[in-house]
């Protein structure tokens, strides 16, 4: 098949942006034709080859005109978008260029409106959610199930350049205690002020924040302002994510939205490392409580105190969680079942009527 897969709004490196550049290498792996609609000046443009087609606005009559001409240039059999901004001018493109499978992949489990919806559906009459949550929000917002194939992503097996020992060995404050990280943006939504107001009750648990971001500012008067600055650590951004996963204890995802399918709990069970996370979205599709992780209540920093101290309570039990993970990425999220997992939806979807 020849794929086009669309990603001209994608400007970071967050977790559609790397959805996109997995898949695409999974298909190509699988024997199919990719190329990725993107712009040279974002960071996926600057890790994948394609084409530079950037979008200012959702209607851009500029950017139109380019996808015409690809379209016109190349006969895709599937056209594949990913990002909100690119909805209606690729949309339009592709289907006035009668490209024969069109598939979006929604990424958060967030509700449209009654007439988004339709206009989506229209433009775009194949949908792929990312997790179960969000099919279930697409489905109460009007897109009919038979439109809908539930595919979960997958990631990269991971590949360590330092080992554990070393890398806590290296962190300033030591390598003895329990580390709990958390790898995220540093955006509200996120929620690592609840993980700081768990320190006080989770004694004897070192917080590593690893990220960066615009409430980075805040989180630390915070720490510092309810005294457990000597508990709570900021890293800042790593390259090298999979060592410093590794290397904790647990890793914390403490969203208080509704995350359809966080790459951090994905990348964890990876490493082998056990996830402690909100109970939101698509959160517990991976995390299964005392067998890959453990899971509190969003926005509730005396619940996810009790999870910490769970934890580091029995470490043959966390050494056990902590396999569980590692086994079940292995059978299910990685690159390839991801691209196995996709490549079957664009053949049923092309099975569907137009």
């Amino acid at each position: 098949m020849k794929v086009l897969q669309i990603a001209s709004s994608l400007n970071d490196w967050g977790g559609i942006e790397r959805y996109v550049s997995f898949l695409s290498k999974g298909l190509r792996d699988h024997g199919h034709e990719v190329t990725i609609a993107r712009t040279d000046e974002g960071k996926l443009g600057k890790r994948e080859p394609g084409v530079n087609i950037g979008i200012e606005r959702k209607l851009d009559f500029r950017t139109l005109a380019k996808y015409l001409r690809l379209l016109s240039d190349t006969k895709f059999d599937v056209a594949h978008v990913h990002f909100s901004p690119d909805f209606v001018t690729a949309g339009l493109a592709v289907r006035m260029r009668k490209v024969p499978t069109r598939v979006m992949t929604r990424h958060v489990a967030l509700p449209w409106n009654r007439r988004k919806a339709r206009i989506y559906n229209r433009l775009w009459p194949n949908i792929i959610p990312v997790s179960n949550a969000v099919r279930n929000v697409l489905a109460e917002s009007g897109i009919p199930p038979e439109r809908m194939i539930v595919a979960k992503a997958g990631s990269p097996e991971p590949v360590f350049h330092r080992s554990r020992d070393d890398v806590r060995t290296d962190l300033s404050f030591g390598a003895t205690g329990f580390f709990a990280g958390s790898f995220s943006r540093l955006n509200k939504e996120k929620g690592i002020d609840v993980f700081l107001r768990a320190m006080p009750r989770a004694q004897g648990v070192h917080a590593l924040i690893y990220g960066e971001g615009a409430y980075g500012e805040e989180l630390a008067k915070l720490s510092s302002f309810m005294r457990v600055a000597n508990q709570v650590h900021f890293i800042g951004r790593v390259e090298e994510v999979a060592d410093h996963m590794r290397a904790m204890d647990v890793v914390v995802i403490p969203s208080v939205w509704e995350e359809a399918f966080p790459y951090a709990a994905l990348e964890a069970l990876a490493v082998g490392t056990p996830v402690i996370a909100s109970k939101v979205g698509g959160i517990p599709e991976i995390v299964s409580e005392g067998e890959t992780g453990f899971l509190f209540q969003a926005g509730n920093p005396e619940d996810l105190a009790r999870a910490l101290l769970e934890a580091r309570s029995d470490p043959d039990r966390l050494a056990r969680i902590g396999r569980n993970g590692q086994e079940l990425f292995n059978a299910e999220y990685t690159i390839p079942k991801m691209a196995a997992r996709i490549e079957a939806a664009y053949l049923k979807f092309a099975e569907l009527p137009a």
